[in-house]
């Protein structure tokens, strides 16, 4: 959650500074340039809020499937195993199953 309070300002900052060279070049022309300079502003802020919600929606099916899976255990043939979790069945208690024994990478 802290990366977030720290992303946010920084995409918004980035989706200003990307719209300052088109809002120079509408400054520049003679045609209504205050109309025009709000429209691109925005528009670089609708393209700013679909990036940003693109990458929020990646962001938050990263952090469902990253806890899916056990710490990697090695088997007494060497091989590594990535066991995926399920959960426990309601009335049995809480969260996942305890990983069994043996070694962990």
């Amino acid at each position: 959650m802290t990366s977030l309070r720290i992303l946010l300002p920084t995409l918004i900052a980035s989706g200003l500074v990307l719209a300052a060279p088109a809002a120079r070049a509408a400054a520049s022309e003679d045609d209504a340039p205050a109309a025009k300079f709000e429209r691109q502003m925005r528009e670089a802020e609708a393209l700013l809020r679909q990036g940003f919600d693109k990458m929020m929606g990646s962001v938050e099916t990263l952090l469902r499937a990253v806890p899916q899976y056990e710490m990697p255990q090695m088997n007494e043939n060497g091989d590594i195993i990535i066991r995926r979790k399920r959960p426990v069945e309601e009335g049995q208690g809480g969260g996942f199953p305890a990983t069994p024994n043996g070694p962990t990478i």
